[in-house]
């Protein structure tokens, strides 16, 4: 019985590592996906950033509204993505070139490159809120599409 036990002890660990792995594996490709469609509408808006919450509400659900800041705080948390307050108010996003990402990484304070960026973001957003924006903004289609 306490060899069974071990066995399977070890048999859920493993299958647990496992589903893990394949977690992390999904959320990495949906966050390059992420980064892929964010350059796609930088580009489309004339290289000028994107209104942050018009990029990630998606207007016909909550939970992937939730699942694009989720993927969004990866890409800024990596510096593949800036964060910054626009002159209207409301955060602005845009990709950052290569030579961005590789340099300004470890200044004194933590942080470098522009000073108005936000190297990370807490973003409170319930379906209220998200209602709220959604109809303020006029948002009527998504911006990212995952596959």
């Amino acid at each position: 019985p306490v060899a069974q036990r071990a066995r399977d002890t070890g048999a859920t660990k493993i299958a647990t590592i496992g589903k893990n792995q394949t977690a992390e594996a999904l959320t990495d490709k949906y966050v390059k996906q992420t980064l892929k469609c964010l350059q796609k509408c930088y580009e489309e808006n004339d290289r000028k950033p994107l209104c942050y919450f018009t990029f990630v509400i998606d207007p016909d659900s909550f939970g992937k509204t939730v699942e694009a800041m989720f993927h969004v705080s990866f890409l800024i948390r990596q510096r593949t993505a800036t964060l910054s307050i626009g002159k209207q108010g409301l955060p602005v996003l845009y990709p950052n070139k290569k030579e961005d990402m590789d340099s300004d990484s470890s200044d004194e304070e933590g942080g470098g490159g522009d000073s108005g960026s936000i190297d990370q973001a807490v973003i409170n957003m319930n379906i209220c809120d998200w209602e709220n924006i959604k109809d303020c903004l006029g948002i009527t289609e998504k911006m990212i599409h995952l596959d």
